[in-house]
């Protein structure tokens, strides 16, 4: 279950520019450079008006505690030992939080 809400808002936040963009380009048509372009389907629905920070904020907020916990881990001894609490900030957007225990490696 982690690996698919994790892999869902990293798709949705993958959209996100990470500074304004520089060019300005057409709402259905988005430049990848060598000459080719990349359209997006028109999505009508509860989401079809969604932008990608709202889109980012949604999945993030749907990512259980347990799977960001799980994966900080990973991290230096430092980082995942002491309980704490993780931010994610999207612009003026959302702020989701995550609230981990302390946790040692099996």
């Amino acid at each position: 279950m982690c690996v698919s809400q994790i892999n869902l808002a990293n798709y949705a936040c993958g959209r996100l520019a990470p500074s304004p963009a520089s060019e300005v380009l057409n709402d259905h048509e988005h430049k990848h450079g060598h000459g080719h372009k990349h359209r997006h389907r028109h999505r009508h629905g509860k989401f079809a008006h969604e932008t990608p920070a709202q889109s980012c904020c949604r999945w993030l907020d749907n990512v259980d505690n347990e799977c960001v916990c799980d994966l900080l881990i990973h991290l230096p001894a430092f980082l995942s030992k002491p309980a704490h609490q993780i931010t994610v900030v999207i612009g003026e957007i959302c702020r989701v939080k995550f609230s981990c225990s302390g946790r040692v490696r099996p």
